[in-house]
């Protein structure tokens, strides 16, 4: 699924371009409108005390994007699993590829133990498990 993000002044580093580490943040959005999507609410499971957190992250800047683009974050379920969830990310400006990602994220709970993935975020996301 397709998420575009603009490209303020805050994202970019002294050279003008996007900061590296700034990528991440464009990442956990479009995951976290990939789950709004499908109507889980990550907000809500906090609130309840599930968490995703990072388990394990690859990342390939292939250009550098600049002030004032507008990133398209295409981002996909790679896999699910009882108790994670592995997402693939493609990173374009216009039709150009500018990074790739994969992220592996584990769902915890409040005392960052792992747990299930709860049922109703499978339910939602069944099509995909």
């Amino acid at each position: 699924m397709k998420f575009h993000y603009k490209i303020y002044y805050e994202d970019t580093d002294a050279a003008g371009v996007v900061y590296f580490a700034n990528y991440l943040k464009f990442l956990e959005r479009a995951k976290t409108d990939l789950m709004g999507f499908y109507g889980i609410n990550i907000a809500k499971w906090h609130r309840a005390g599930t968490f995703l957190a990072v388990r394990k992250g690859s990342i390939r800047w292939i250009k550098p994007a600049e002030l004032g683009n507008i990133l398209t974050v295409d981002v996909e379920f790679k896999s699910i699993k009882k108790a994670s969830i592995q997402y693939e990310y493609s990173v374009y400006v216009e039709k150009a590829l500018y990074c790739t990602a994969q992220i592996d994220t584990v769902v915890i709970n409040k005392d960052k133990k792992p747990v299930m993935i709860p049922a109703e975020w499978k339910k939602r996301l069944r099509q995909f498990i």
